[in-house]
């Protein structure tokens, strides 16, 4: 059994998936389509919950079979709502 560790940028609709990903592309002072391009090669579940499990589909055909979500927060700021729309969209089959 494979098992891979990292984040996940999930959210409902693709207006406020864009949003999160220009924030943390500035944060590292990359352009949007740069820091997106980086989360695919990387195999990071990332955009609405659709394409979010397209990734996790895409890691199960080259062996990995658990995918440990990361959340870099201090536990008490972590968005227990938006976590669940990650979840979900991971554990959809």
């Amino acid at each position: 059994l494979v098992s891979f560790a990292g984040p996940a940028l999930v959210f409902e609709d693709e207006g406020e998936y864009r949003t999160a990903a220009a924030a943390r592309a500035a944060r590292r002072d990359m352009a949007v389509e740069d820091y997106l391009g980086m989360l695919t090669a990387r195999f990071v579940p990332h955009g609405t919950p659709d394409r979010a499990h397209e990734a996790i589909e895409r890691m199960a055909a080259v062996g990995v079979g658990r995918y440990y979500v990361q959340e870099y927060a201090h536990l008490d700021a972590v968005d227990l709502d938006a976590m669940a729309v990650v979840f979900d969209a991971l554990s959809a089959s």
